[in-house]
């Protein structure tokens, strides 16, 4: 199994939930805090969605905030311990679902918004999720993506193209 691979990834999100969830919900992640949070609400907010889809959903913060706005949504995630966390957690709609397993049958539904916040991991998966993403998405639908330019990770190397390999260094 290659270092990057998908399913390595999702192994390591399993291994990780705790920390991931306390320093989620313990506010340890400053960029999140300070910035990076409130950008995604306005970037959805701004579209005044009936229905979202979060795609990647982890322990369930970003549909709780948005349930709490009175907007329907759904939170999927590979990790049954995240989405388990994010039920306890509530309020909010939850489904285990692979970016794989992504469909209009797995769903049902199509959504005004669909949203993939920091959740964009692995190279086949992610590509195959893009693929699939209009299916879910009602006319004049909108598709929201935030991750972190991976130039920030160069310091003060030169930049090139391509997937980072990630850490959970600090967690």
């Amino acid at each position: 199994m290659k270092v990057l691979s998908d399913e390595n990834i999702v192994e390591s999100w399993k291994k990780n939930v705790d920390p991931w969830v306390e320093a989620i919900r313990q506010g340890e992640i400053d960029s999140r805090v300070q910035t990076t949070n409130q950008a995604i609400l306005n970037a959805v907010l701004k579209y005044k969605p009936k229905t979202v889809l979060d795609i990647g959903c982890g322990e369930g913060w970003l549909v709780r905030e948005l349930t709490r706005s009175g907007i329907d949504t759904f939170g999927v995630d590979a990790v049954p311990a995240l989405i388990n966390s994010a039920i306890n957690e509530g309020p909010g709609k939850y489904k285990i679902l692979s970016y794989e397993d992504i469909s209009y049958d797995a769903l049902l539904e199509k959504y005004d918004v669909v949203v993939s916040n920091f959740s964009l991991l692995g190279n086949k998966s992610v590509t195959k999720m893009f693929q699939k993403v209009s299916s879910l998405l009602e006319d004049n639908g909108f598709f929201i993506v935030q991750t972190i330019h991976p130039i920030i990770e160069c310091g003060n190397e030169e930049y090139k193209d391509g997937w980072r390999k990630g850490s959970w260094t600090g967690f």
